[in-house]
């Protein structure tokens, strides 16, 4: 059996840190074009949080985060994601933040960015499998179309 939400989720997570992962690469690599086309962003993102146009507002945070890459604009993409409920991409970036908090030596973003990933990972869904004593040894469950172990398999 698939869950399909549960799949989109985990690859949309996957998406999310890597991407996360290469504009931390590049960090501090942008071009003036590209720093000025994210202030730009940075600002609508701004305003039409303001105005509770949430969904708008992280397009233009993640914009952000692709063009110019910084950790207080990481911040502000996990908190927007956080409060439109996307929880996974939430937990990535607030991770993500975290780490990048700890090596750029920002120990109150740091404190911030660990305190609000230990909300978002208790609302997290877990599931845990478990398959039944009796069932056939050639059973396989997948997960994104690999098969997992059995360790894998009663823990959340």
């Amino acid at each position: 059996m698939v869950f399909e939400p549960a799949r989109r989720r985990g690859l949309s997570a996957t998406a999310v840190l890597a991407a996360a992962l290469v504009s931390t690469s590049l960090a501090g690599a942008a071009s003036p074009e590209n720093r000025a086309a994210a202030q730009k962003h940075a600002s609508q993102a701004q305003e039409l949080k303001k105005q509770g146009q949430l969904a708008e507002a992280c397009k233009h945070w993640a914009e952000v985060e692709r063009l110019d890459s910084k950790l207080p604009t990481l911040l502000e993409l996990a908190d927007c994601n956080e409060q439109l409920g996307k929880l996974v991409e939430a937990q990535a970036q607030w991770a993500l933040a975290r780490d990048r908090a700890k090596h750029d030596e920002k120990p109150q973003s740091r404190a911030r960015a660990e305190s609000r990933l230990a909300a978002v990972e208790k609302r997290v869904a877990h599931l845990t499998l478990q398959l039944a004593p009796n069932a056939p040894a050639a059973v396989q469950v997948l997960r994104d179309d690999v098969p997992l172990e059995a360790a894998s398999l009663s823990s959340a």
